[in-house]
């Protein structure tokens, strides 16, 4: 198992090492940390202007969807908020759960 915060080089990086010991694709276990996907998807809502109380109760849903390993309902919400967004940095928290997501459970 092999946790990262989600940054391209550190699977990469990850990758080429376990190569070198011989490990198999399938014996090996890439995870994005909770923490750093908690942050982009507070990150997220602050970006939609959310109101506080809002905002909170959602990151509360939500992270306790991610620990649940239900990714595929996290990322569908995520999608939604980006949808017909123009915004860069809202684009970059959604690519961010879309590269990640089959290293999320």
């Amino acid at each position: 198992v092999f946790v990262a915060d989600g940054a391209l080089w550190l699977w990469e990086r990850a990758r080429k090492l376990l190569a070198k010991l011989g490990l198999k694709a399938k014996q090996i276990h890439l995870v994005l940390d909770y923490y750093h996907a908690v942050e982009h998807l507070s990150q997220l809502l602050e970006l939609k202007k959310f109101p506080e109380a809002d905002r909170k109760s959602l990151l509360k849903k939500y992270r306790k969807l991610l620990l649940q390993g239900k990714i595929d309902e996290v990322l569908h919400f995520v999608e939604s908020l980006a949808k017909h967004s123009k915004s860069k940095a809202v684009i970059r928290e959604k690519n961010y759960f879309i590269k990640n997501k089959l290293k999320s459970g």
